[in-house]
């Protein structure tokens, strides 16, 4: 008798085949077709198709090629060297909305943890500067310019403790709010 057709041979392959069918049988009567559902975030997101996202630094001023892997861990030592003379957030916005952008995002401390912002938490902040007498507020003027026009959002880098020298940065986070 042919091997390929001997009786014991034969019982397995057929059990064998048998079995994986039965697998894929049942499997594909419980795996229906379903299509991940977005939430309504998420539909905005998608919807919006164009978004602008502002990085401003200190780095901005120092004439230097930009490192990214220096700029983490070397902060600049003179703050003052932050003197916009033309700084005009109302210009981003407008400029992002005739771009057909939907929403803009400020990143309000950037790898170096300068804050954009008026804080009595990081001393590495626009109220250290002489710029504005200490007094400017980039994060202010921009949602000012930005609310009415389009979305608006912030970003911030979670490498604060880099510069300020925080125990922690979520507590340094969360004194920030």
């Amino acid at each position: 008798m042919n091997r390929y057709l001997s009786s014991k041979s034969f019982s397995k392959r057929l059990i064998k085949k048998a079995l994986i069918l039965l697998c894929l049988v049942t499997t594909s009567n419980k795996m229906e077709a379903q299509v991940p559902i977005p939430t309504a975030s998420q539909l905005a997101w998608q919807q919006a198709e164009l978004g602008v996202v502002f990085h401003y630094d200190l780095h901005v001023f120092d004439n230097k090629k930009y490192n990214q892997a220096e700029n983490r861990i070397t902060p600049i030592a003179d703050y003052n060297i932050f003197n916009p003379t033309h700084l005009n957030t109302d210009q981003w916005i407008q400029s992002a909305k005739a771009a057909g952008a939907k929403f803009a995002i400020l990143t309000v401390t950037h790898e170096t943890g300068f804050a954009l912002y008026q804080s009595d938490v990081n001393p590495y902040s626009l109220k250290a500067l002489k710029w504005k007498d200490g007094k400017g507020d980039i994060l202010r003027d921009f949602c000012q310019a930005s609310c009415d026009a389009v979305g608006m959002g912030t970003w911030a880098s979670i490498l604060l403790d880099v510069v300020t020298r925080q125990s922690s940065i979520s507590a340094f986070f969360i004194s920030l709010l």
